[in-house]
């Protein structure tokens, strides 16, 4: 039995809409550009003081990490354009839900005890730091999710100028 990949290929057109407008492009060019650069030096791919690219770093956690960030940036652009096209008063909570679920994600290991000494469980966080590849790819799974949570609420108003 196939798949029913409709609700994926809605998304993939609504993102196609909302980015084929140039200021949209523009505002996820420029957020990923700064996300992206942010998170490569929170999580040391970049090293700020000689801005070269850290060469004990593994492939696939500088990978995942920029796959974060470049989710985090185009979640961003996608929110905004939620917000600008749309009365605010009646965003339905979906919106902001799938929002805050994408931005308290995090990308590296070492944040993940912030959020979680936010929670009140800081001193049960020295495992993550083995954990980190499966809590990158849980972070992206999570954004993806509330990326697909807000689409939801765009649905047909996407083509609404």
């Amino acid at each position: 039995m196939p798949m029913d990949l409709s609700p994926v290929r809605k998304d993939i057109d609504s993102l196609h809409t909302i980015l084929g407008r140039p200021h949209y492009a523009l505002l996820f060019a420029a957020l990923s550009t700064i996300v992206i650069l942010a998170y490569w030096m929170l999580t040391g791919i970049l090293v700020p003081s000689t801005l070269a690219f850290n060469p004990l770093l593994k492939p696939l956690d500088s990978t995942l990490i920029t796959a974060i960030a470049a989710l985090t940036a185009l979640m961003l652009t996608v929110t905004a354009f939620r917000f600008r096209q749309h009365d605010t008063r009646n965003l339905r909570k979906r919106t902001l839900a799938g929002s805050a679920l994408g931005l308290f994600t995090t990308a590296c290991p070492v944040c993940q005890p912030i959020w979680l000494v936010w929670l009140g469980l800081g001193a049960s966080t020295l495992f993550l730091v083995e954990l980190s590849a499966y809590l990158e790819v849980a972070s992206v799974i999570a954004i993806l999710f509330s990326l697909h949570w807000i689409l939801q609420t765009t649905g047909d108003n996407t083509c609404r100028a």
